[in-house]
C-alpha cells in the first residue's frame, strides 16, 4: 500500500507535521537487501603481494590495513572473508556479522584496528579507527567508522 504524505505549508496548522491524505496500493518494491555487504578485491599490481587471511582488516586495494602505517589511513574497508589467491583476489566483508573462533570479545566491546590486527584497545600512534562492535565472544558486527589521525 502506497501512502501520500503532504507537508502543511503553514506551521500553525497540524504543527507542520506530515498529513496523511488517503492511500492507494502501489507496485511491489524490489527485494530487500541481505544483512551483509561484501566485495571481491584485487591487490593492486603496483603494491607488493600481501598475505591476507580471513578475519584480517583490509584496505580498498586488498592490502593489510595497519593503524601504525599512515599510507593505509582512510583505506580500511572491512575484514577479509577469504585468503588472497594466486591472482591477488580476495573477498572482504564491508558490513555485517562475522564469526572467528580465535576471538574472545565481550558483547558490546568496541573493536578497533590496532596495528594490523583487531583489539578493544585504542592505538596510541598512527590513527584510530573503529571496525565494529562485538556481539558475543566469537562474533563481530562489522561497521567501519572514519579514521582519526593521532
Amino acid at each position: 500500500m502506497q501512502m501520500r504524505i503532504y507537508r502543511v505549508p503553514d506551521p500553525t496548522k497540524a504543527d507542520g507535521k506530515p498529513v496523511l491524505i488517503g492511500s492507494v496500493p502501489g507496485p511491489q518494491g524490489p527485494p530487500g537487501v541481505s544483512d551483509f555487504v561484501s566485495v571481491d578485491l584485487h591487490q593492486s599490481p603496483n603494491s607488493p603481494f600481501s598475505a591476507v587471511y580471513p578475519g584480517d582488516p583490509v584496505t580498498i586495494d586488498g592490502q593489510h590495513a595497519n593503524s601504525n602505517d599512515l599510507s593505509t589511513f582512510g583505506k580500511l574497508i572491512g575484514l577479509a572473508l577469504s585468503q588472497v589467491d594466486e591472482g591477488g583476489k580476495l573477498t572482504a566483508l564491508l558490513t555485517g556479522r562475522v564469526e572467528d573462533a580465535s576471538w574472545n570479545w565481550t558483547k558490546g566491546d568496541v573493536v578497533f584496528l590496532f596495528g594490523s590486527g583487531l583489539s578493544t584497545s585504542i592505538p596510541t600512534n598512527g590513527y584510530v579507527q573503529q571496525v565494529g562492535i562485538a556481539d558475543g565472544p566469537k562474533v563481530l558486527i562489522v561497521a567501519v567508522h572514519p579514521p582519526i589521525k593521532l
